[in-house]
């Protein structure tokens, strides 16, 4: 039951018993005040329709800005939607057509909005959680095919990202072999498959607990969530730049209950996810964005 609300709920259920001391400040309404790095300006909340008195989670814009993916719900009652931006704002969010009754889609990711990458768990798949592909055909999304092993195990496989190449997927994944309860990993297409995945190693994965990765356009900077790393307890943002091919040591880039980042391709907006808590239990989560203050 564990890996079940982890995986839906920002791995932040079950990893919030790992930290027992709030974030300084006074300013969120859950007592975790939200602080950013010094490039980004002050954190704002999405308004309606996409804010609502469900829990929005794992917001993934697309390279342009201009399609936002999102969850909505919790527990077995998660589904996928999709928001588009107009002239007024944000258009009223719709369900994907592979969100699967009773068995909950976690984040998805597409870079054309015509192929998408989501992880669930429904039946049929390999174990606690898994990765699948949907393609669009006539304006509508396929149920979506399980990626197989490799990478999928019995072990839980979740929070993908595709690459600007097409190629190459980011995930997090839980099985044995990594540093902490969660690593993030990369396996690329290879033939009618994909290659046995790799684990990103020091310095981006670590003891503690490594997810949501998210890679710009370029492929030079590595944003994920992790939780209690660095001394800042609970979940927050961090930002590895690579450099003569070598991820760089994280830095901290937003803290506060935070998770799920997401940039587009010009990198001057990121969209992010806050926990709401009440007391020291998750009661709500909801999509914030930040502007980069200079290019």
């Amino acid at each position: 039951m564990k890996y079940f609300i982890a995986f839906f709920c920002l791995w932040i259920t079950f990893l919030l018993s790992q930290c027992n001391k709030p974030i300084g400040g006074d300013t969120s309404p859950s007592g975790d005040e939200i602080r950013v790095s010094d490039e980004w300006a002050r954190p704002e909340q999405l308004p309606p329709p996409v804010s609502s008195s469900a829990w929005e989670d794992a917001p993934r814009i697309s390279p342009d800005g201009q399609v936002l993916y999102f969850t909505r719900g919790k527990d077995r009652d998660v589904e996928a939607y999709v928001s588009r931006k107009t002239k007024d704002g944000w258009s009223q969010p719709k369900p994907l057509d592979f969100n699967l009754k009773s068995f909950p889609t976690g984040a998805c990711h597409s870079q054309d909005d015509e192929i998408i990458y989501f992880a669930s768990v429904r039946p049929g798949g390999f174990g606690s959680g898994d990765i699948y592909v949907s393609k669009k055909v006539d304006g509508r999304w396929t149920t979506g095919d399980n990626l197989g092993s490799p990478p999928n195990t019995k072990y839980m496989e979740s929070e993908p990202f595709i690459a600007s190449d097409h190629m190459t997927l980011y995930f997090a994944s839980d099985r044995p072999g990594g540093r902490g309860k969660a690593d993030i990993y990369m396996t690329q297409k290879k033939g009618a498959g994909w290659s046995e995945p790799v684990h990103l190693g020091s310095p981006v994965n670590s003891e503690f607990d490594d997810s949501q990765p998210f890679l710009t356009q370029d492929g030079k900077e590595l944003y994920f969530m992790a939780v209690n790393r660095k001394g800042i307890p609970g979940p927050a943002i961090f930002r590895s730049v690579r450099m003569g091919g070598k991820w760089g040591e994280p830095e901290v880039v937003i803290t506060g209950f935070v998770g799920e980042p997401s940039l587009t391709a010009n990198k001057q907006i990121l969209y992010f996810v806050h926990i709401i808590r009440k007391g020291k239990n998750p009661a709500d989560a909801k999509i914030m964005f930040t502007r980069r203050r200079r290019p």
